[in-house]
């Protein structure tokens, strides 16, 4: 079970997401920035090139990195569900070549502003996990400075975050018992 924990200073708080579906060949990127109550600031979904999902990730840190810039703020954290794209920003490992100066872009700017990141679960970082769907769907920047602005199912997340509600993965189990051998 996971759930949402208010931040004990004043800092906000970046969670973004990034994702691709190689079926329809879509991609997109979004994020969003939030107080330490979980209160939103500002959302934002981007519509990327098929690509893979570290890049849509890592361009949707990017983004956000730059509106934290742009704003003149510090004193804020990052929290990337993925553990790959913190790795590669903490230089734990070696980024794949279409990655790298995305990579040093981030890492400038997380050194310049004095930035947190961190790894969270997928659960913690609901809010911008759905906007996943909303993403590959749209053909240009949309940025949400209201809640009520959000779609659906990011307002339902952040709801159940600044309530403390937990969180639940539900996975589809494939049953395994069909036995198709022919008699």
């Amino acid at each position: 079970m996971v759930r949402w924990k208010n931040m004990q200073n004043n800092s906000l708080i970046l969670h973004t997401d990034g994702s691709c579906t190689t079926s329809r060949k879509l991609a997109g990127a979004r994020g969003i920035v939030r107080r330490r109550n979980g209160d939103m600031i500002i959302a934002f979904a981007i519509p990327l090139q098929f690509s893979t999902n570290n890049y849509g990730k890592t361009q949707a840190t990017l983004f956000g990195i730059g509106w934290y810039c742009d704003q003149n703020l510090s004193n804020f954290s990052l929290c990337l569900n993925s553990l790959l794209v913190v790795n590669l920003i903490q230089r734990k490992i070696k980024p794949p070549w279409q990655l790298e100066s995305s990579r040093e872009h981030i890492i400038d700017r997380v050194r310049e502003r004095n930035i947190k990141v961190s790894h969270c679960y997928r659960e913690v970082n609901m809010v911008a996990d759905v906007f996943a769907k909303h993403a590959t769907t749209i053909n240009q920047n949309i940025i949400f400075t209201q809640e009520g602005d959000l779609p659906r199912e990011a307002r339902r997340a952040l709801r159940m975050d600044k309530l403390g509600l937990p969180t639940f993965r539900i996975r589809q189990v494939k049953y395994e018992g069909w036995n198709f051998a022919p008699p």
